[in-house]
């Protein structure tokens, strides 16, 4: 065999050695480490198992602890009223719905008897806002429950149409939970309130530390800082707080889940409101509100953007523009106190708005009225004597009426509401007539007279008028006799309802039993009176009611100056026919 040949075969022994033999060597000393390696990883893989369980099982107690805090109290009665005592404030105070009304529709047992489900129903009504606000504040709460059922309607159909709302929600409430209290969350009342500094009554049930939430009415506000027994609270600058006396306070213990969330999140209906109605971009501004004042009051108007969808936020108005003296505008309520000095008449400004869905700013002139005020009118009456009237006959007075502001022809009389019967005024003579009836009460009676401007807003001034009612004395009154002692005549007559008696001479007057006239004539049966225009007669034996008028002059003028009539009696007979006057 050569030398070569030999170091070949060497070297291919050296080769089977390194791959066959080496490695049965090297696996008689590995096997051993591999099967332990193999044991191990075994282990480790049900360690992991085990932790798996472990950290599951610690989940799931958690998550049970969990539970039983955001469970109703075990007792389901108990929690059945909580719950639906806390639901009616939400709907009613927080969402602000119309006419809500929150009842419990069933407590139903499960089966193992470990918990119990609530079900309770909302109706009422609101807008896509408050139903907003509603579902915003039912999920943050920490309560197990959730909504299984909503039904929406619309109302009407507009850009912002009124909702009419069936709200189902159900809660659990856990066997294994606490009995809680009547209420849903821990309650107490306002002892008082300083800017951002609120004190209680009572801390049962709150949290020694802060920051914790609360309800205040409609208000949820952060307690930043814990004192004894007043909180000081987290408010948004420029932010206050409005409370009284008791006003009840609510904890308001929040959701993990929902920590983070804010009302925004829960827009989604709002800005996508099926039942809205797509309003054309038409934008105006209105003043809701009377847009007149008088001087020496305040006029209040609300400004109004209308003919465009709402969007995010509030319109915002201001001035584009000089505005009168007295003038200002805080959100959308302006008003405006015109001092002296400012001018009667129209005063124009501009408005413009801006924001809450509007493009661009838009801009109105508008016009508000400034009026002196209108003052009542006076009323007195024209004649200072004393009135009165005898039952049957007609009597008329006047009066006399100015006012500040009214041209007296256009000041309106009347006779006013409560006057007796057979009160009239005649508007020819500018007089009142009041012929009391036979069986009217005798003695003093008011008439109540009225008189009204000519004012945008009318003033009306009422007067009572003091008439004295009289008997009909002439009817009872009776010519008795004459007595004649040489020339000198007279005349007796006798008035038979009080036996009062009266003695006339020609040229005298008698003033009696409402007759002002004058004697004219004596003869042996009969005498002659002047009464005014007319000439009467009355015959031995008659009464002063049946005197005849035997001759007329000629009549006056009828009408009779507001400013001077006074009330006069009508003459005891007919004026316009001859004959006895029958009673």
């Amino acid at each position: 065999m050569k030398k070569s040949e030999k170091t070949l075969l060497i070297a291919l022994v050296v080769t089977l050695g390194v791959f066959v033999v080496v490695p049965m060597i090297w696996s008689s000393f590995a096997k051993p480490i591999t099967v332990q390696r193999d044991k191990l990883d075994a282990e480790n893989r049900k360690l992991d198992r085990a932790n798996d369980t472990v950290s599951l099982s610690m989940s799931q107690v958690r998550r049970m602890v969990a539970f039983k805090e955001r469970s109703l109290s075990s007792n389901s009665s108990q929690g059945a009223n909580a719950y639906q005592q806390w639901l009616t404030d939400l709907a009613e105070i927080v969402a602000g719905f119309r006419n809500p009304v929150v009842s419990t529709e069933r407590v139903a047992l499960s089966r193992d008897k470990s918990f119990s489900t609530i079900r309770v129903r909302i109706d009422g009504e609101g807008t896509a806002e408050q139903l907003q606000q509603f579902l915003f504040r039912f999920h943050r709460a920490n309560v197990l429950h959730r909504i299984v059922g909503m039904v929406i309607e619309a109302e009407d159909n507009s850009a912002k149409p009124q909702l009419s709302l069936r709200i189902t929600a159900e809660a659990i409430s856990l066997a294994s939970a606490d009995v809680k209290g009547p209420t849903l969350f821990p309650r107490t009342e306002v002892a008082s309130l300083s800017g951002n500094r609120l004190a209680v009554h009572s801390l049962k049930g709150f949290p020694e530390k802060a920051p914790f939430e609360i309800r205040l009415g409609s208000e949820y506000v952060t307690v930043s800082a814990v004192a004894d027994r007043t909180w000081t609270l987290e408010l948004p600058q420029g932010k206050t707080l409005a409370a009284r006396a008791d006003d009840m306070i609510e904890l308001s213990l929040v959701n993990e889940d929902f920590a983070q969330a804010t009302l925004a999140d829960f827009a989604t209906f709002v800005k996508q409101n099926p039942f809205a109605k797509p309003a054309p971009y038409d934008p105006r501004i209105d003043l809701i509100g009377n847009k007149t004042v008088e001087r020496g009051n305040t006029l209040e108007v609300s400004a109004k953007a209308t003919g465009f969808a709402p969007g995010d936020g509030a319109v915002a108005y201001e001035f584009a523009d000089e505005i009168p003296a007295g003038m200002q505008i805080a959100g959308d309520k302006l008003t405006w106190t015109p001092p002296e000095g400012t001018a009667a008449g129209d005063h124009k400004f501009k408005l413009k708005a801006s924001g809450g869905g509007l493009r661009e700013p838009v801009e109105a002139e508008f016009t508000l009225t400034l009026k002196d005020v209108n003052t009542p009118p006076t009323l007195q009456l024209a004649a200072t004597d004393k009135l009165s009237v005898t039952i049957g006959q007609t009597a008329s007075f006047a009066v006399t009426a100015t006012d500040r502001e009214t041209p007296v022809e256009e000041l309106k009389l009347a006779v006013a509401a409560g006057a007796p019967e057979g009160v009239s005024y005649d508007e020819a003579t500018k007089t009142f007539k009041f012929t009391p009836s036979a069986g009217a009460p005798i003695g003093d009676v008011e008439i109540p007279v009225q008189v009204t401007d000519a004012g945008d807003t009318p003033q009306t001034t009422t007067l009572k008028v003091a008439v004295k009612v009289e008997d009909d004395k002439a009817q009872f009154t009776v010519f008795t006799g004459m007595v004649a002692a040489d020339a000198d005549r007279q005349i007796w007559l006798r008035d038979q309802s009080t036996n009062h008696k009266i003695v006339l001479h020609k040229g005298e007057r008698l003033q009696y039993a409402g007759f002002d006239a004058e004697v004219l004539d004596i003869g042996r049966d009969f005498f002659t009176f002047q009464q005014k225009n007319d000439t009467l007669k009355l015959q031995l034996g008659q009464t002063l009611r049946d005197a005849t008028v035997i001759a007329s002059l000629e009549p006056q003028p009828a009408s009779v100056p507001a400013s001077e009539a006074a009330i006069k009696p009508e003459p005891p007979a007919v004026p316009e026919a001859a004959g006895p006057v029958q009673n």
